[in-house]
């Protein structure tokens, strides 16, 4: 009897293909945008696959541009790596969240022995802020010394939330009180106003500016 050991040279019954790297140009995509997706091939084993068919797949938040959604590649040598660069349209109408696209890889070992294989890509999604800003509401004239007020609405036209947005106001004016307002988180089509009190410091035109400061879900201000 022929014993032969599980063990030793290598006799793995499955050649594997793998997405080892990618990249998609920055640390989000917007929506609506197009973009470049590179995506990184492994061959992990010790033998040339070919015949090879990748299908990405992003359902209806991203579809390719120019191009199906699938490529050919004749061959990956063993421990060998191909990149292949893919261009994309993020939807314009899908939620911000963390968008994934399947990557399918169908392959032959030199046998002609079938595979498939199939991994995982995540990519955040990100909105864009739309933050509208009526005229403000000042008056005709008003006196040195002598205190008028102002006030402004906004309103949230995108379709995700503002994060700690405050509105502060500055000029040739002093104030009685605080001249900023602290609005937090404001969700999609919201509407606040801002109004505030000044006193006019000399005569002549009174200028200034209504200041609007946010994060948006990147956290980028």
């Amino acid at each position: 009897m022929d014993v032969k050991s599980k063990g030793g040279s290598g006799n793995f019954s499955t050649p594997r293909l793998m997405v080892d790297t990618y990249d998609y140009g920055g640390g989000y995509v917007k929506a609506g945008d197009e973009f470049t997706l590179n995506v990184g091939l492994l061959n992990t084993s010790a033998r040339t696959l070919g015949n090879i068919k990748v299908t990405v797949e992003g359902g209806n938040t991203f579809v390719p541009v120019g191009s199906s959604n699938a490529f050919f590649v004749d061959s990956i040598e063993a421990k060998g790596h191909y990149t292949k660069a893919l261009r994309l349209r993020a939807s314009n109408t899908v939620e911000q969240n963390m968008a994934t696209l399947s990557v399918r890889m169908d392959y032959e070992d030199l046998d002609g022995q079938d595979f498939s294989a199939e991994d995982t890509i995540s990519i955040p999604l990100v909105q864009d802020t739309r933050l509208e800003i009526n005229d403000v509401a000042a008056p005709w004239e008003c006196y040195v010394g002598s205190q008028g007020s102002s006030s402004v609405e906004f309103y949230n036209m995108g379709k995700t939330t503002l994060n700690n947005l405050r509105v502060t106001a500055e000029g040739n004016f002093d104030t009685m009180e605080s001249n900023s307002y602290y609005v937090g988180n404001m969700s999609s089509g919201s509407t606040d106003d801002f109004s505030f009190s000044f006193i006019p410091r000399e005569a002549g035109p009174m200028e200034g500016k209504v200041i609007f400061t946010f994060e948006d879900a990147s956290g980028q201000e």
